[in-house]
C-alpha cells in the first residue's frame, strides 16, 4: 500500500510539473500596427498601409495573441490606439509596435506624425504629432520583450515647411533622433539617427521588405533578426540606407517568434522566407558563382533571389584574352615568349587584410595577383575574380580604376623589386590592403 501511495504521489507531481511547463510556455504576445500613407497636408505616402497590412499579417500567422492594425489615423486615433494598447500590455509578455509613415524630430523629442497634422509652426509640434515616449510608456507594462519598429525616417516636406515658416533656433534635423532607451527595450529605425529612408518603388519600403524576410524566424534572437535587416537594406540600396537599433537587453536568448514543438516534441520547420534568409548568408559566405547559383536553383523566387540575382551580375567580369600557348613541338622560327614589360609585369602571391565598418578585420594568403604591363605607363590586371582594367603607372606606382562603378579601385607601389603594397576597396565597405610578392 505504501508503495502504490508513493507512486500515486510521484505520478500526480510530475503531472503538476508537466502543466506548470507548458503554462510557462504559453507566452502572451501583443502587437500595434500603425500605417500612415494619406497625409491631408503632404504628398501621400505610397507603401505604409501596404507595409503594416503585411508585418499585421505575419504577426497574426506568429501566433500573437493580440494584433491591432490601424490606416491613417489622425491625432486623436494615434492617441486612443496607444492609450488602448497600453491597457492591452499589462500581463503581456512581448509588446511590438510598428509604425510607418512621417517622423521628425525637433528639440531633442522624436515625433510619430499623423495624417491630419499640418505642423504650421514649431510650437505645433506638441499638439499635433505622437511622441515617442508615448509609445515607450504604453509597451512598459510587458514583461520581457518590448519593441519599436518605426520605418518613419522618410522625407519629410512638413519639416522642411517648419524651416521655412521661421521662428526656429536650428533646422529641422533629417530623420529621427538617438534614442537611449533604458530596459529592456529596443528601438529599430528604418535608417540611422539623421539620416532617411526610402519609401520604395515596389510593393513596400526597402526596410519593411526586410522584415517581412526575417521577422517571423523562430527561435532567432531578436538582435540577430535586427542584424540581418540591416545587412539585407544595405545591400538592397547599395550602401545607401543603413537601419538601427537603439536599447539593449539581457544576456539570454530574447526571440520575437519562440521555436514552437509538436505533440512528438520535434520542432516545426523552418519558415520558407527563413531558409532563404539562412542559405543567403551561407552563399555571401563563398561569395562565388558557382555559390549563387546554387542558391538561386533552391531559392528562385523571393526578396532574397532578387539580392542574389544582383550579387551574382556584380561576378560577371570579362577575364582578359589567354596568351597564346607555346607548343613544345614548335618550329625553330616561333617567335621567343616576350620578357616582363616592366616591373609591375607577371604573376604575384598576394596576403590580403580587409576590415568591415566597426569589424574586425579578416586575411586571406596566397591570393593570385596577376598584372599585365602593356606599355611602361599602362596595365592591366585581375585580383579577387575581379578584372582591372586602363591602370596608370607612374614610376614605382600603379593605379586601377575599379569596373563596378569605381567601387573596387587598386593601386599598389613597388617597395622593392619582388614586393608590392596596395589598397583597394569593395562594395561592401571592405578597405583591404595587401601585400604581393613575385613568383
Amino acid at each position: 500500500m505504501a508503495r502504490t501511495r508513493l507512486i500515486l504521489w510521484f505520478l500526480a507531481a510530475h503531472l503538476a510539473a508537466i502543466c506548470m511547463s507548458g503554462s510557462a510556455f504559453a507566452e502572451r504576445r501583443v502587437a500595434l500596427v500603425i500605417g500612415n500613407s494619406t497625409y491631408a497636408h503632404a504628398p501621400a505616402l505610397c507603401n505604409p498601409s501596404n507595409d503594416a497590412r503585411a508585418i499585421a499579417a505575419l504577426l497574426k500567422q506568429s501566433g500573437f495573441d493580440d494584433v491591432a492594425l490601424k490606416h491613417d489615423l489622425g491625432f486623436d486615433g494615434m492617441r486612443l490606439a496607444l492609450r488602448d494598447f497600453g491597457l492591452s500590455t499589462r500581463g503581456a509578455d512581448v509588446a511590438v509596435v510598428y509604425f510607418a509613415g512621417h517622423g521628425l524630430e525637433l528639440g531633442g523629442e522624436n515625433f510619430l506624425v499623423p495624417v491630419d497634422a499640418s505642423l504650421k509652426s514649431a510650437s505645433s509640434v506638441a499638439f499635433e504629432a505622437a511622441t515617442l515616449s508615448a509609445v515607450l510608456d504604453a509597451i512598459r507594462p510587458a514583461g520581457r520583450l518590448r519593441l519599436v519598429i518605426l520605418d518613419a525616417c522618410r522625407i519629410n516636406p512638413m519639416a522642411a515647411r517648419l524651416e521655412m515658416a521661421g521662428g526656429l533656433t536650428r533646422s529641422v534635423p533629417r530623420g529621427l533622433g538617438r534614442i537611449e532607451p533604458t530596459g529592456d527595450v529596443l528601438v529599430a529605425y528604418a535608417a540611422k539617427a539623421g539620416t532617411v529612408a526610402g519609401d520604395g518603388k515596389g510593393t513596400h519600403s526597402p526596410y519593411a521588405e526586410a522584415l517581412l524576410s526575417t521577422l517571423g524566424t523562430p527561435g532567432l534572437d531578436i538582435r540577430l533578426v535586427m542584424g540581418r535587416v540591416r545587412d539585407l537594406v544595405l545591400a538592397k540600396t547599395a550602401g545607401a540606407q543603413e537601419p538601427f537599433v537603439y536599447g539593449s537587453l539581457g544576456g539570454s536568448n530574447v526571440t520575437l517568434i519562440s521555436l514552437k514543438q509538436d505533440d512528438a516534441g520535434a520542432v516545426s520547420p523552418v519558415s520558407p522566407d527563413a531558409s532563404a534568409a539562412r542559405d543567403y548568408e551561407l552563399a555571401a559566405k563563398f561569395g562565388t558563382k558557382e555559390a549563387w547559383d546554387a542558391y538561386l536553383a533552391a531559392h528562385p523566387k523571393g526578396f532574397h533571389a532578387e539580392l542574389a540575382r544582383v550579387q551574382r551580375s556584380k561576378l560577371k567580369v570579362i577575364e582578359p584574352p589567354s596568351r597564346p600557348k607555346v607548343e613544345q613541338n614548335a618550329s625553330l622560327d616561333a617567335k621567343p615568349i616576350a620578357p616582363p614589360r616592366g616591373p609591375f609585369d607577371g604573376k604575384w602571391t598576394a596576403d590580403n587584410w580587409c576590415k568591415a565598418p566597426g569589424s574586425s578585420p579578416g586575411g586571406s594568403k596566397n591570393m593570385g595577383l596577376t598584372i599585365d604591363q602593356s606599355s611602361p605607363t599602362t596595365a592591366s590586371a585581375t585580383y579577387f575574380g575581379y578584372t582591372f582594367r586602363d591602370g596608370r603607372i607612374s614610376g614605382s606606382e600603379v593605379f586601377f580604376r575599379g569596373n563596378r562603378d569605381g567601387m573596387y579601385d587598386l593601386s599598389g607601389r613597388l617597395t622593392n623589386p619582388s614586393t608590392i603594397s596596395g589598397t583597394f576597396k569593395t562594395f561592401q565597405g571592405f578597405t583591404c590592403t595587401f601585400t604581393a610578392r613575385k613568383r
